[in-house]
């Protein structure tokens, strides 16, 4: 169990430590944060009061958010993967 920790340790810090890819990771939680706040809160483009329609911006919004985090994780992926 002890010997997987500096693995990951290591893992973590390799990209950090070659400043070859910049990470996009704060803007995708800020994207992510606001989608979760957009749907919790009252107040919306469309009310969810209309059938169907309220609910759909809530949707798309999270549609959006799941794309761009999917997308963030796909090229750091492809980055990884490459690297090794």
């Amino acid at each position: 169990m002890r010997k997987s920790k500096p693995k990951a340790r290591a893992r973590k810090k390799r990209p950090a430590a070659t400043k070859e890819k910049p990470s996009p990771v704060e803007s995708t939680l800020v994207v992510i944060v606001a989608a979760i706040i957009y749907v919790v809160n009252p107040l919306d483009v469309i009310p969810d009061a209309l059938p169907a329609l309220g609910f759909l911006d809530d949707a798309t919004v999270l549609a959006l958010a799941v794309r761009r985090a999917r997308q963030t994780l796909d090229d750091f992926m492809t980055w990884e993967t490459a690297a090794s």
